[in-house]
């Protein structure tokens, strides 16, 4: 853990070089601004947790006290060091898990190696091809506490965007408290799951009439309207 100031320095210096880490992406960009809004909000000395790996991890793993990134890259893992070594920025907090997220966190969690309602943060921004974001969410969300954050990144994709608008529609489980760029920020608001264990629990998720229903409900209108 360091200081916010420090860690803000450092990610003004990973804007600078803006360093890619791992396989290559023909859709790279770099990180949102809400780097820079979290320096300022994750509780210093606390506990993070993202499925991905990046700046994010160097920049959260300088706030918190623990910072788990899971990600299936072994070369984006030591590109992180790397660089951390070259500029001697101390990764001491930082878990560096190479998984996928989708398998790992449930087994964790099954272990006990993540615990329910103790992460003050999670980032999701791991794979974002259907349905990952949703299964990232749904075991990632449970390991946070009441009021803390979850973040999802590149949200206008559909996969995430899906996810994001799920947990909207959820009030009370759920608040936005920040976006930027396109990324959305919404605070835990109840303890439990992403979304309901229910389907007809779930905002949206009705049952959708059949066509005999349709029918008489449209013959209902016409009597009405004649």
């Amino acid at each position: 853990m360091t200081s916010r100031s420090e860690a803000q320095d450092v990610l003004r210096r990973l804007r600078s070089e803006a360093p890619r880490f791992g396989a290559a992406d023909p859709r790279h960009r770099p990180p949102s601004r809400v780097l820079e809004w979290l320096v300022g909000e994750v509780p210093l000395g606390g506990a993070s947790l993202e499925t991905g790996c990046g700046w994010s991890t160097i920049v959260l793993g300088l706030v918190t006290g623990r910072h788990v990134a899971v990600a299936p890259d072994p070369a984006a893992h030591d590109g992180i060091r790397a660089w951390c070594d070259r500029h001697d920025v101390a990764l001491d907090g930082v878990e560096l898990v190479a998984a996928r997220s989708e398998l790992h966190l449930p087994a964790a969690t099954a272990d006990g190696t993540l615990a329910p309602a103790t992460f003050d943060l999670v980032l999701v921004d791991g794979d974002h091809a259907a349905p990952l974001p949703a299964l990232d969410a749904f075991h990632a969300t449970p390991l946070l506490r009441t009021g803390g954050l979850v973040v999802f990144e590149r949200a206008r994709i559909g996969a995430v965007a899906e996810v994001v608008g799920r947990l909207r529609a959820d009030t009370h489980g759920w608040t936005v408290r920040h976006e930027v760029d396109d990324t959305v920020v919404l605070q835990r608001r109840a303890a439990g799951p992403a979304t309901p264990t229910h389907w007809w629990e779930q905002p949206g998720n009705d049952e959708a009439p059949s066509l005999e229903g349709r029918a008489r409900a449209l013959r209902q209108r016409l009597r009405r309207s004649a």
